[in-house]
């Protein structure tokens, strides 16, 4: 029972120090006794700990469930599942708790030791913060000198040998002292090691590592002269890693290998098969390295073909410009030679890159061979009008003289037809069940509210059972609404009402519930509302701010009918203000319908702990203002504007919203006040924390420009689409801001985010919100300071135009191509986006002709690419221009 006790105590108390003395120490009888209460108790608790609330960061708990597990648990995949050898973070005490972990491991065999091993070498990677195989790396280098056990075969070991190499070289750029030799002296099994490296892609982290005592191809150089088997193994498993397609840094620190193993040209032919199989898939870095070598192998005709071929429908420039140069070198003997060659020069001939086109076709003639004049491609496309009314908008900026001041100027806010409406879920089990879920993937800007509507339906039907449905449901974390963690306390009984005091960086929780937490005020105001809607839980039976639309907003019609629900339940202040916030602009004029209707304040009792009811949320020193009638509030604020206009600006590269006035709030609703009441700097540093997009769109709708925008930079996961709205999803009008961002989209790295700007410029444009004339400030913005590689630019402007944007974007894609073409030195891509300009020249012409600049380019002496590709632009749109008639107007 002491043991028993012992343990337990332990574990409690994150002892893994003496936990591991103790488990040392055990007898045979004793062993048996505490593997039993693990299996029944020590597990479950361990994993408990992990995830309260006050313990789970604790490294100390981390530690001690492993030392449970590797001593106690009956198997190696029970302990491989428990330990999470993998994920162990980093600290102060890791050496100590590494060298404890290997002596309870020692106690548990080769055979035991090599299964988990094994088992955690295979096991999932977790989260990326979460993950650092490095420690586990190091156990089982330990085990595998003392017990003589394999080398592991799951890609967790060699990422966690591969990040240990990184963060020493990291250490000495620091000041530190170290050398790859280090890493790899210090390697039992070097060889096996590193080709479970090769085979797992994870070289990756090698790339970049510079200087004598950090280069990669000198240590595998040294390897091989050493252990001349290893060569073989090596070139074995680079060659079959190509095959997967690994991530760039893993392959371009694989041909670092390749350099080191030094191929013959009679090896290059022997894998020749092998070697035209991955050429399609592989990163530029490999074709790159491949390219010279293949081209002084002497390739038989057919094998030339087929590689030359791969390399013609690549988009790496080199490589094709020294294939070009290979073939048209060649003095074919054979018919299969010439044939080879005539093939490669015609495939040459057709690439849309007029002058590269232009030596294939010399080539050919050379050879006695004709070939047709390329005839310029066009594509029908339509010149659509943008505007709301059916016209082009004239542009609603204004850019000073200094190019870096930009004013915006809002147009009209109207309702968009045909929004998508809100959907409630049922109020039901199953209904929060699908709430919960919803947490992960594209943020909603309703789903704040729909956790709230839900549970209001649901417990003026079934109290309890709202309360027992919230009680199953997982534990809320950081990633979930802030309304579904207030009742979440609530079902646990747990003290919901937060008392937040103000801070000079926003509020802060008072309670002691969450005392190292601060709130921006968007997040502050959806506490108060979920700590308003608990108090209400079983008396009222829907709110008065749940949305109409999924864009969080609604219409005075849908406000009316929501106050005659209400009756003589009433209504609460934070309530009433969000439907305020959303209400669509509204005529006066319509306030007619509210004639005759009254709504009282609602008497809220206090929430469970609080005696301050309704002050629960802040602490006041004076008792609160009295709440006046709803419906006069309703009159008041239409009669006064609704949500005044926000229009955003751009200084000095930084996005700034100026300060604006509410034209009230409602008693309660103080933290909305640092929303509006101050100028806002929006990119650079952020002003709140623990505001996140759903937080903010949900509050106020009508100011994209200013969400948006400070969302953006406060996570580069605004980058990637699944992490943020649809811009298409939001209401309001889109300014110079949202135009900016928007158009900086297609500077991403990663061709799916900018496909998918590309997409949601293409919807906003079909939805009359966009501004041809914002958009070409923006790209001419981001060009001015080199944030616009041409080239990616035109691939997402392109996808634009198929999708029926063509009026949208080639008012920004001229005046790109005018601004770039008159720069001293040609920039990088302009000769990719005047080709694509190319295939629309005709269907934009006769509404918007080619400015001067442009056709000054193309008057430009020389064979430069871009001046080629500007005559062939500007021939196209000559032609337009002769069968095209009068020409449209301008936008």
């Amino acid at each position: 029972m002491e043991l028993l006790q012992n343990l337990t105590h332990g574990v409690e108390t994150g002892s893994w120090q003496g936990m591991g003395t103790l488990l040392l120490g055990l007898g045979p009888e004793d062993r048996a006794t505490a593997m039993s209460w693990y299996r029944k108790t020590g597990a479950a608790l361990a994993r408990r700990l992990l995830r309260d609330e006050a313990t789970w960061y604790v490294p100390d708990y981390e530690e001690t469930r492993t030392v449970l597990a590797v001593a106690l648990a009956s198997t190696p995949t029970i302990a491989a599942q428990e330990a999470r050898l993998a994920q162990l973070p980093r600290g102060e005490h890791s050496g100590a708790a590494d060298e404890l972990l290997v002596r309870l491991l020692e106690v548990r065999g080769a055979e035991w030791c090599a299964e988990l091993c094994e088992t955690t070498s295979h096991a999932r990677a977790g989260d990326a913060w979460l993950t650092d195989p490095t420690r586990f790396t190091g156990i089982t280098q330990q085990l595998v000198v003392r017990l003589d056990i394999p080398t592991p075969q799951g890609p967790r070991f060699p990422e966690g040998w591969v990040q240990r190499a990184a963060n020493l070289a990291w250490t000495t750029k620091q000041g530190g002292s170290g050398t790859l030799r280090d890493v790899w002296v210090a390697t039992p099994r070097l060889v096996d090691t590193l080709v479970a490296a090769i085979d797992g892609g994870a070289l990756g982290r090698l790339e970049g590592l510079d200087g004598e005592n950090w280069s990669v191809t000198a240590e595998v150089r040294l390897l091989v002269d050493a252990e001349h088997e290893a060569r073989a193994r090596l070139l074995d498993a680079a060659f079959l890693s190509l095959t997967r397609n690994e991530a760039r840094g893993h392959q371009r620190v694989l041909v670092l290998v390749l350099e080191a193993l030094d191929l013959e040209p009679a090896e290059l032919r022997d894998r020749i098969a092998h070697v035209s199989s991955v050429l399609p898939t592989v990163h530029g870095a490999v074709t790159a390295w491949f390219t010279p070598r293949l081209l002084a192998a002497d390739l038989a005709p057919e094998d030339l073909l087929d590689v030359g071929l791969t390399l013609l429908a690549r988009k790496e420039k080199a490589q094709k410009n020294a294939l070009l140069k290979h073939v048209t070198a060649l003095e074919p003997g054979t018919p299969a030679e010439r044939d080879t060659v005539v093939q490669l020069l015609e495939t040459a001939a057709d690439s849309p890159d007029t002058a590269f086109a232009e030596r294939a076709r010399k080539a050919l003639g050379r050879l006695g061979e004709t070939v047709a004049e390329q005839a310029p491609v066009t594509v029908a496309v339509e010149w659509r009008r943008t505007g709301a009314d059916g016209g082009t908008r004239a542009s609603s900026s204004t850019r000073a003289d200094d190019g870096v001041t930009w004013a915006g100027v809002a147009p009209v806010r109207t309702a968009l037809p045909g929004r998508e409406p809100f959907v409630p879920v049922e109020a039901s089990a199953a209904g929060l069940a699908a709430l919960e879920a919803a947490t992960e993937g594209r943020p909603q800007i309703t789903l704040e509210s729909a956790w709230l509507d839900a549970a209001v339906r649901f417990a003026a039907s079934d109290l309890d059972g709202l309360r027992a449905a919230l009680r199953e449901l997982p534990h809320p974390h950081s990633s979930h609404p802030e309304t579904f963690h207030v009742l979440y306390r609530w079902a646990q009984g747990t003290r919901p009402m937060l008392e937040f005091v103000r801070t000079d960086d926003g509020w802060i929780d008072a309670s002691g519930d969450f005392p190292s937490r601060d709130f921006g005020p968007y997040t502050a105001f959806w506490v108060r509302l979920a700590t308003e809607t608990v108090a209400r839980l079983g008396t009222s039976t829907a709110l008065l701010s749940t949305p109409a639309r999924r864009d969080g907003t609604l219409d005075l019609a849908d406000l009316v009918a929501a106050v005659r629900a209400a009756g003589e339940h009433g209504y609460a202040p934070c309530d009433l203000q969000l439907a305020l916030l959303r209400l669509s602009p509204t005529d006066p004029a319509e306030l007619t319908a509210l004639d005759g209707l009254t709504l009282a304040p609602a008497d809220l009792p206090p929430a469970t702990g609080s005696a301050e009811g309704r002050r629960g949320l802040l602490r006041h020193t004076s008792q609160p203002a009295p709440l006046p009638d709803g419906v006069e509030s309703i009159r008041r604020w239409v009669s006064a504007g609704g949500v005044p206009a926000r229009p955003c600006t751009l200084r000095d590269d930084k996005a700034v919203a100026p300060a604006v006035s509410f034209p009230f709030l409602l008693p309660g609703t103080e933290p909305l006040a640092d929303v509006a009441a101050h100028e806002t700097q929006l990119v650079g540093v952020p002003v709140y924390r623990g505001n996140s997009i759903t937080s903010q769109m949900g509050v106020i709708p009508w100011w994209p420009d200013v969400v948006i925008t400070h969302v953006s930079r406060r996570s580069s996961l605004w980058a990637e689409p699944q992490e943020r709205p649809q811009f298409a999803e939001t209401a309001g009008p889109l300014g110079v801001v949202a135009h900016w961002l928007l158009q900086g989209l297609f500077t991403e790295n990663v061709e799916h985010r900018r496909l998918s700007a590309a997409a949601e410029i293409s919807e906003l444009a079909s939805q009359g919100r966009l501004d041809a004339g914002l958009l070409r400030d923006a790209a001419l913005a981001l060009l001015a300071h080199d944030r616009l590689p041409l080239a990616r630019a035109a691939v997402a402007w392109e996808h634009v135009i198929l999708t029926g944007g063509l009026s949208t974007v080639w008012p920004a894609m001229v005046a790109v191509v005018e601004s770039a073409g008159s720069a001293p030195r040609l920039p990088a891509g302009l000769a990719e986006l005047l080709r694509t300009m190319q295939a629309y020249a005709a269907a934009a012409e006769p509404h918007l002709p080619l400015p001067a600049g442009v056709r000054e380019l193309a008057a430009r002496k020389g064979s430069a690419k871009a001046v080629v590709e500007a005559r062939v632009l500007v021939a196209a749109a000559d032609t337009a221009r002769a069968d095209g008639g009068p020409q449209a107007d301008t936008p």
